[in-house]
């Protein structure tokens, strides 16, 4: 069965397509949240802004833009809880979400 996939394009301040940043979809559930899951994905635009995470198991996750992310970040919990006002989506197996984000 295919996986899901979250794709879009990074915004910036203006409304204008980035490759600044990064995009970073986790789960919502916090017994997720260590380096060997499927569900923290961290992905970087491209010169259009244009990004996509695949391989997401089904479940809930939060899709959000960030500036700068310390080595190590990407897996700590209370990193991870800053997150959780971000844009949350319901992801099912083989759909393809569409979130544009924007940058602050």
């Amino acid at each position: 069965m295919p996986a899901a996939r979250v794709s879009g394009t990074m915004l910036d301040a203006a409304g204008k397509p980035t490759s600044r940043g990064a995009v970073i979809v986790a789960s919502t559930a916090p017994r997720d949240w260590s380096e060997a899951t499927r569900r923290i994905r961290l992905a970087r635009p491209d010169t259009a802004g244009r990004y996509e995470i695949s391989g997401l198991p089904p479940g809930p996750y939060t899709v959000s833009a960030v500036t700068a992310l310390a080595p190590g970040q990407l897996w700590d919990a209370a990193f991870l809880k800053t997150l959780a006002k971000s844009q949350q989506i319901e992801l099912s197996q083989g759909q393809t979400a569409t979130v544009d984000l924007r940058l602050k």
